[in-house]
Order: structure tokens, then C-alpha cells, then sequence
């Protein structure tokens, strides 16, 4: 089950209409209207390549890494070290803490810390970077620490959804390229990476929608090379 999504997303259209007989004054604000509405498309569609783009080099590299690692694994279901979660976070913040879990902003949820990548997770700090809410018409602003200490469960803002889906992918491919023996199962889930694909390649997310995004819990999964 997704641990969030995108509950409205404005759409923006280009209205083209033939203006109407006005004075010079009228038309000339309709004419700056009509310009503004075209920007703010154009926008949208280069925002879809890029982020398209972005996600395909960073799949495609975490792919090609699977296949061409110095040992080569000859069959790819044999990566992951049987399928079974080794490590846990519990069911509840309180629990997750004891375990020496970790937050991980991009997912806001807990991991293990044996597949939380501290160098990775600094550079998505997204706890931090922009407003969060308590509430749907987000009036009820939440603190850094309040963000932080992960404990609410359903918490809401305006851009996150894309940017979740890129983190999860670029994990994936520092897993495989370091070699490390964990990573998480949300990164591994091919479902939710499959509604990743989907999402980011038809642009579904725009900045001013609202995202209602749900606290997890996640076990991590180790990899085959941890083992030999």
C-alpha cells in the first residue's frame, strides 16, 4: 500500500478564445494572460522531461550496475540473501527507537540503521527544506523537530511525491555500486517502483498540489554478496 499520495493536482491548460471587441486596455491584459498561461505550460513540460530524463539515467544505471558488478550474479533473483526482512523497525515510533532505528526524510519513515546511508540522506534533507502540515487545508504548520521525531502519522504538504521516487532510485544504485549489504525493502519494492515509473514519466505531481504523506516502519533486506 502507498505510504502517500497526491490528493489534488491543479491542472494547468492554455485557454486559447478569441477576444472580444474591448477597449486597447482590456486586450492588452488578456494578451499578457494568454502569455503567462503558455510560460506556465511550457514549465510543466520541461519539468516532465527533465525529471523523466533524471529518472531513467539514475534506473538505468542501478540496472546496468546489477549485471555488470567484477562478480557477476548470473541469475538476478539470487541478489537478495533468500526473502526474508532480517532487521525491523517495529510497529511504532517507540519501538523503532529501541531497535536503534533511523529516520529516513525522503520516505519519512523508519529504517534500520544498517540500510540508512547517512552520506545519501544528507543531501535529501526534506524534513527540513519546506513546509509540512498536520492537516489537508494545511493550516496547522509543523516544526523541524516536530518532523523529525516522526511520530505523526499522516503529515501534508506541497511537493514531495517526485522527488520520493528519485531518492528511492538513486538508494538503489549507491547499494549495488558500494556493495552494501543492506537495503531497505521499500527501495526494493517493485510495485512501488513500478507506480514511481508511472507517476514521474506522466507528470503527476505539480509543486502547488498536496501530498498526504504517511509515517512507515521498514525492515531491511540483505544482499547476496553479504553472505559469500
Amino acid at each position: 500500500m502507498e505510504e502517500f499520495k497526491t490528493i489534488h493536482e491543479p491542472l494547468l491548460v492554455a485557454h486559447h478564445h478569441e477576444v472580444p471587441n474591448s477597449s486597447p486596455k482590456f486586450e492588452q491584459s488578456y494578451q499578457i494572460q494568454s502569455i503567462s498561461q503558455a510560460k506556465r505550460v511550457r514549465t510543466r513540460r520541461v519539468w516532465i522531461v527533465a525529471t523523466t530524463v533524471t529518472a531513467v539515467v539514475l534506473f538505468s544505471t542501478a540496472i546496468l550496475s546489477l549485471f555488470w558488478l567484477p562478480k557477476t550474479i548470473s541469475n538476478a533473483a539470487n541478489v537478495f540473501q533468500d526473502d526474508q526482512e532480517v532487521l525491523d523497525c517495529g510497529k511504532s515510533p517507540s519501538e523503532a527507537r529501541e531497535k536503534g532505528c533511523r529516520i529516513e526524510p525522503m520516505i519519512y519513515g523508519w529504517v534500520p540503521s544498517a540500510c540508512f546511508y547517512p552520506s545519501l540522506s544528507a543531501d535529501f534533507d526534506a524534513l527540513s527544506d519546506r513546509q509540512w502540515y498536520a492537516d489537508y487545508n494545511m493550516t496547522q504548520l509543523l516544526t523541524r523537530e516536530q518532523m523529525w521525531e516522526a511520530e505523526i502519522v499522516h503529515v501534508y504538504t506541497h511537493y514531495y511525491h517526485a522527488e520520493h521516487c528519485l531518492f528511492l532510485w538513486r538508494k538503489l544504485a549507491w547499494a549495488v555500486e558500494n556493495r552494501l549489504p543492506y537495503v531497505d525493502n521499500k527501495t526494493l519494492d517493485l510495485h512501488h517502483t513500478n507506480h514511481c515509473s508511472d507517476m514521474v514519466s506522466h507528470g503527476r505531481e505539480m509543486p502547488d498540489g498536496v501530498n498526504d504523506v504517511v509515517l512507515g516502519f521498514y525492515g531491511c533486506k540483505k544482499l547476496q554478496w553479504a553472505v559469500n
